[in-house]
């Protein structure tokens, strides 16, 4: 079996740490890669839940989608009135600037 070997030549530019072969030849280990997993694997044991996965019939499926598109639609026209009503108000204060602008007396 040969064995994975990182070198590399550091013939060419300097690369920011003094061109050193340890640099190059280091293995790539994560920082604290072993306590993460630790960590992972305690806390799995600590917060172990129970998840009722039922079958949902299709009427229940319909109702989840019904109720989705419904809130959705309701949240789509709050945008668009609100977006009106900031549109209308931007056209009013232009044509009053515009209108004190062109009136010099």
């Amino acid at each position: 079996m040969k064995r994975n070997v990182r070198r590399h030549k550091t013939g060419f530019g300097y690369i920011g740490s003094g061109n050193s072969l340890n640099v190059f030849n280091r293995k790539p280990h994560r920082p604290f890669s072993e306590l993460k997993y630790k960590l992972n694997s305690e806390s799995l044991k600590l917060l172990q839940t129970e998840f009722d996965s039922e079958e949902l019939t299709d009427a229940q499926r319909a109702q989840i989608k019904e109720n989705v598109r419904k809130s959705t639609k309701g949240k789509s026209i709050k945008i668009a009135i609100v977006t009106f009503i900031f549109i209308l108000l931007f056209i009013i204060i232009a044509i009053e600037m515009l209108n004190g602008v062109l009136n010099i007396d």
